[in-house]
């Protein structure tokens, strides 16, 4: 084909021209690929848009450079316009200390770039670059002139949708040298953004100056800095120096910063006075300009937000894709006055590229437009159905995802707005990997030994919605929601009643995770309820024996029962073996009461003591205990004498109250033994203690309320015997209103006083200390115990009668109120022969003043045997016990231990009123070898708690811990058996 001459003409001027630039980009290349290039690991060339930025069709352009020629300071920025949003990590450096940025500052003839701030603004269309030590004005040696820096764009620059700038090579953008005068302060205006003269500015775009040097912060004035409009109104704005080094404002960039669109189609004027001042004696050099730029804003509004159309949207998972929208998604666009027909909507959906295996980091985008066709609605859906893939091969990867959207009349573009809320695909449905502990290796069994199921597992991802649906065959379903969930799948649920249910019961699990997948299927099993004492005279029972630490069953444990109290030798003992479901079912037992003696080689050994049931579920404690231990630190900033108390329900020794870090070491928690395969909440209160004037802390946390005491989350997970559970729990400051101290009623002086006097059998003048301890502690329905969430002292009144008071956390008591069923002042006196009386009144939480329901409890007395006894020993014990009050139940607790540590318990109730020496019989051991010979140690535990059985014989025993209001005990006795 003939070329004509014109075109001849040009193709030979075009060549000519190419050969004497080097730096030209090569525009008209054919073999150039503008397309995407392979990232490098953990970068990708596409980026989403920055609020306010913009995306156009084509390359990228670089608008404008500053500054060019000489003169200027050595304090001088570098500023880059573009003429859209670019990908901000493919023009700045790695890292800190990097060289490997792509648009660069470096000394003419040098190939080193010299270490910059590289900040972003303007919606990712202007770069500001701060050298690090400034451009010292260097002379060049062999010139005699000033060095000149380059502004160097290098090759692999991109914008946001990963397009590379023009040009294969390096194009210096601009040369500049910095020889003002060393002795000049006086400052000037580099550059303004939007620029001078510009059309079509965003109407939310970022308004900037930039200064050659440093300005006085004081001297940034609105009257010295201003925006106006060319009609003489001034728009509302507010001068925010948005750039800091080291912390210390950066005066050489200010925002003139502006709440809501500007103005449509409006002439809008930055101005600028003389007043704004430099160093110690330089003024703003104006050149005569006043105002001293102008542009025009565009007529298209700024959308006010995007997110899943109503269709799309699931309930409570408001931003999410998942399983149900994947493939019929539809965003939604509101929009302000100002929109027009013919106008479009553009949105675009950011997530991981799924297809690109090689780079995880590398992003993607979908985009789908709507036409606005009316203005009767602002509210646009754009249509994305089958974009996104299907459920097999989406097109993203799962995990965060940006939803964005922009409005356009033709090549006049708002600025982009992003979905204000978190966005998440995930199209995978979560399932469980545990349930417990307690519980079984399997999903399909959970334990609890108390009233209140409060059901942990584990998932393979977070949840976001659960329910536990528990079908007892013997009333009506209930059911119960998810509590708190955390992105490594732990989840928690609310108590679930579970009342007495001495047979298995089944349930269901419904789970959903936080993009609002549901589970295939849902996850069915049983509750095993343990630790009951169940009324029944029936002539046929049932006797369950469990591990106390880990709940599961115990196979070959002997079972004896016999009629009425015990007698040595046993008169009627009918004796069993449990199976592999650690129960054996024992048939013509006689007695309307019966007294049952568990034992199994390796536990301590417990005794049901003359009491009506026809079924027992009975645990036994490994010998020694064999808990667990909890260890951690706690966050906060100490101070001199501030220690933390550290608190639990799940104390292996449930007389503990609390565990306190060392003075030396504050944040460091002691290694406490804990109950193994519990779900385990930790408390904790810091401050200056013991409280020597008004009872309070400076600090608390709870490791279910999140760090900012607002964010419920799971327990620490149980942990096997032996092994440790560790936290890590960072306190807030306390303050009004977030605790609260003890108070009257009705807000009257508080005015508690204990007179420990009628605590009959307490050494009153040697207490340990010297005085009672004061704790305020909280029942936590399906934890065991008592969590601690005050703390309160005693002071002496009169003889054996003390003040009390108290300061405690509403915070932790609030976020668990799906939890608390009372809240307790807890008073508690030990004298130096181990005695022991603790008492509780309740507090009502609201008010903060106490119902005293109760006084200190006597000390029960153990009288042995006068002398060495053949087999099991009898003794005797003082009824201190006063059932009935506050709708309670009374039991005595005699535990005996030998010389190996073994402990033998008699559980017996108490049912009747104050009385004279009671006999206990300890039940004959033959056949079962339960204590060794020899002296055994024998200390009695009366314990008065609120009920929770359907009749005042049933009883879960856990429960007798978390809701105790009275505890006294005995001091050692020791007998010795032959």
């Amino acid at each position: 084909m003939m070329l004509s001459l014109s075109r001849v003409l040009f193709v030979v001027l075009l060549a000519a021209l190419l050969a004497g630039c080097d730096n030209v980009g090569r525009i008209f290349d054919p073999t150039f690929d503008p397309g995407r290039g392979p990232s490098g690991p953990g970068t990708s060339n596409i980026e989403v848009p920055p609020v306010g930025g913009d995306v156009r069709d084509g390359r990228p352009l670089v608008r404008e450079v500053y500054p060019k020629g000489g003169g200027w300071p050595e304090s001088v920025p570098i500023v880059v316009e573009f003429s859209e949003s670019v990908n901000q990590s493919s023009l700045q450096p790695t890292g800190p200390t990097a060289t490997d940025a792509r648009l660069i500052v470096r000394l003419e003839g040098s190939q080193q770039s010299i270490p910059c701030a590289y900040d972003f603004l303007a919606g990712g269309k202007l770069l500001v670059l701060r050298p690090t030590a400034g451009l010292p004005n260097t002379p060049d040696p062999g010139l005699g002139v000033s060095s000149a820096y380059e502004v160097v764009l290098l090759p692999e620059a991109r914008d946001t949708d990963g397009l590379r700038f023009q040009g294969s090579e390096e194009e210096i953008l601009a040369t500049f040298t910095t020889d003002a005068p060393a002795e000049e302060d006086d400052g000037d205006i580099l550059a303004v953004f939007p620029r001078d003269n510009q059309v079509n500015a965003a109407r939310d775009t970022q308004v900037l100056v930039v200064f050659t040097r440093v300005a006085n912060l004081p001297s940034l004035t609105l009257a010295n800095l201003s925006l106006t409009t060319n009609l003489g109104t001034t728009v509302p704005t507010e001068n925010e120096v948005v750039l800091s080094t080291l912390g210390v404002p950066d005066a050489r960039v200010v925002s003139l910063k502006h709440v809501g669109d500007l103005e449509p189609d409006r002439v809008h004027e930055v101005n600028a006075a003389p007043e704004i001042t430099f160093g110690s004696n330089g003024s703003l050099g104006l050149n005569g300009g006043t105002p001293y730029s102008r542009f025009t804003t565009a007529v298209v509004p700024t959308p006010i937000a995007v997110g899943l159309a109503p269709g799309s949207a699931q309930v409570n998972f408001d931003n999410k894709i998942n399983r149900g929208n994947l493939t019929n998604l539809r965003l939604e666009v509101e929009l302000p006055n100002g929109f027009a027909v013919d106008d479009r909507v553009v949105a675009r959906i950011y997530g991981g590229d799924r297809a690109d295996v090689e780079n995880p980091a590398e992003l993607l985008f979908v985009e789908a437009t709507a036409d606005i066709v009316s203005t009767s609605d602002n509210l646009v859906e754009v249509d994305f159905v089958d974009k996104l893939g299907s459920l097999e091969t989406p097109v993203f990867d799962e995990g965060e995802v940006t939803f964005v959207a922009q409005l356009r009349r033709g090549n006049v573009h708002s600025g982009m707005i992003q979905s204000s809320l978190d966005t998440e695909l995930d199209t995978v449905p979560p399932q469980i990997l545990s349930l417990g502990p307690p519980g079984s290796l399997t999903e399909q069994q959970v334990f609890t030994d108390l009233q209140h199921l409060t059901l942990y597992g584990v998932a393979t991802e977070g949840l976001g919605a659960a329910t536990l649906t528990y079908l007892p065959g013997s009333s009506a379903e209930r059911s119960v929601q998810l509590f708190a969930g955390q992105e490594s799948g732990e989840f928690v649920m609310e108590p679930l009643d579970l009342r007495v249910q001495p047979e298995p019961e089944n349930f269901h699990l419904d789970i959903t995770d936080t993009a609002g997948n549901e589970a295939v299927s849902l996850i069915s099993g049983d509750v095993m309820q343990r630790g009951y004492i169940a009324e029944g005279t029936s002539t046929s029972m049932q006797v369950e024996v469990y591990d106390q630490a880990t709940l599961l069953p115990l196979a070959g444990a002997t079972v004896a029962v016999e009629p009425d109290a015990p007698v040595l030798p046993a008169v009627g003992r009918v004796t069993g073996t449990t199976g592999a479901d650690g129960r054996v079912v024992l048939t013509n037992v006689s007695g309307i009461t019966k007294t049952t003696t568990v034992s199994l080689a390796g536990y301590d050994a417990v005794t049901v003591y003359n009491a009506p049931f026809s079924k027992l579920s009975l645990p036994l404690r490994p010998i020694g205990g064999a808990p667990a231990s909890l260890t951690g630190t706690v966050g906060f900033e100490p101070t001199v004498g501030v220690t933390v108390m550290i608190g639990s329900g799940s104390f292996a020794d449930p007389i503990q109250l609390d565990a306190q870090t060392d003075i030396s070491d504050p944040i460091a928690i002691p290694a406490t033994s804990i109950l193994a395969n519990r779900p385990t909440v930790v408390t904790a209160l810091g401050g200056n203690f013991p409280a020597s004037l008004t009872p309070t802390f400076g600090y608390h946390g709870c490791n279910m309320c999140g760090f900012d005491l607002q964010t419920q989350s799971p327990p620490l997970q149980g942990v096997s015997s032996g092994e440790e559970s560790e936290v890590g729990l960072l306190l807030s400051t306390a303050v009004v209103p977030f605790i609260t101290s003890l108070s009257g009623p009705l807000g009257l002086p508080l005015s508690i006083i204990e007179d420990f006097d009628l605590a009959e059998g307490l050494d009153t003048e040697n207490l340990v200390g010297g005085l009672p301890s004061v704790r305020l502690t909280m029942a936590l329905r399906g934890f065991p115990g008592q969590s601690l969430f005050g703390v309160g002292f005693a002071q002496p009144f009169t003889g054996a009668q003390y003040t009390l008071n108290g300061t405690y956390s509403q915070a932790l008591h609030a976020l668990m109120t799906p939890y608390p069923s009372s809240q307790w002042l807890l008073t508690e006196a030990l004298d130096i022969e181990g005695r022991l009386s603790r008492m509780r009144s309740l507090v009502v939480t609201l008010q903060g003043f106490v119902i005293d329901p109760v006084n200190p409890p006597s000390i029960p007395t153990v009288t042995p045997p006068a002398g060495p006894v053949v087999g099991s020993p009898q003794i005797s014990v003082v009824d201190a016990l006063q059932p009935g009050e506050f709708d309670s139940l009374g039991m005595l607790e005699i535990v005996a231990e030998d010389s190996a540590g073994r402990r033998w318990t008699l559980f017996a109730q108490d049912t009747d009123s104050l009385g004279a020496d009671e006999d206990f019989q300890f039940p004959d051991q033959t056949g079962m070898s339960i204590l060794a010979p020899g002296d055994w140690s024998i200390i009695a535990y009366s314990r008065l708690f609120i009920g929770v059985g359907p009749t005042v014989t049933d009883v879960i025993l856990a429960e007798r811990l978390r809701e105790e209001v009275t505890l006294a005990r005995s001091a050692p006795a020791t007998v010795t058996v032959q």
